[in-house]
């Protein structure tokens, strides 16, 4: 009797299982055949519609600011600023060497020569925040015709875009373009200006900006560059140029 009621038990166990298990199957069966009509049910109107694709352009608006800024228009401008305070810091400079040559002749330790220290340091001093002024002048107007440069590069790109039906235009300069070596930090600025690495020449609009702003691409030779006067230091961001004369330092 115990040997049949455990053969029973076995098969009722086996029975339970195999019905438990066709349970399962059904239920999961429902949930593919549910799945699969979900999926052939036709699109409503709260359904999620694709997503179009956008027609994107690039520029080398980078290329295009730099030309801007080195135009002759903007140059001019930062000579006729500093030429205001290169006039009067050339002036100074050339009493501060009479100083000195006075000193020199007088010898150091002459009375009169050591009258003339003071006013040596005054006009040094003068001369010293006279370049600061220019310094500081040059800068902000470097910023004020990088802004308005900036802005108008922004509308000849929008209206480009716009003519030739892009969505999406990305600045960028040429990956083509030759990495030149130099200070890491300025190597990681070149790379970080050139997000895109490979698009159709028909898709840069860069020329078409130029041309809407006529301005053209520098070229290597600064010969070549009607732009290229003479350097009054603000087209290098605001530094003093080369034709501005340095303090003495003592008479």
């Amino acid at each position: 009797m115990g040997v049949q009621h455990d053969s029973e038990t076995r098969r009722g166990i086996w029975s339970g299982s195999l019905l438990g298990g066709a349970v399962a199957g059904g239920v999961t069966a429902v949930a593919v055949l549910g799945s699969l009509a979900m999926l052939d049910r036709p699109a409503t109107a709260d359904s999620a519609a694709p997503a179009q694709a956008s027609t994107v352009a690039v520029c080398d608006v980078y290329g295009v600011l730099e030309t801007a800024l080195q135009s002759t228009v903007a140059i001019t401008e930062r000579e006729a600023t500093s030429a205001m305070f290169v006039e009067r810091i050339e002036g100074l400079n050339t009493e501060l060497q009479n100083i000195s040559e006075k000193v020199q002749e007088l010898g150091f330790e002459n009375p009169e020569s050591q009258a003339l220290v003071p006013e040596f340091q005054q006009k040094q001093q003068q001369m010293q925040q006279m370049q600061q002024q220019l310094q500081a002048i040059l800068v902000e107007l470097y910023g004020e015709q990088m802004q308005t440069a900036y802005g108008k590069i922004l509308a000849a790109t929008d209206e480009i875009a716009a003519e030739g039906g892009y969505d999406v235009v990305i600045a960028s300069r040429p990956a083509s373009g030759v990495l030149e070596r130099g200070p890491v930090e300025v190597m990681i600025q070149e790379l970080l200006a050139r997000p895109v690495i490979r698009s159709p020449e028909a898709v840069d609009i860069t020329l078409a900006v130029r041309e809407r702003l006529d301005l053209p691409e520098l070229t290597e030779d600064p010969a070549d560059n009607d732009d290229q006067a003479a350097d009054t230091g603000g087209d290098t961001g605001g530094e003093m140029g080369d034709d501005t004369p340095e303090t003495p330092d003592t008479p």
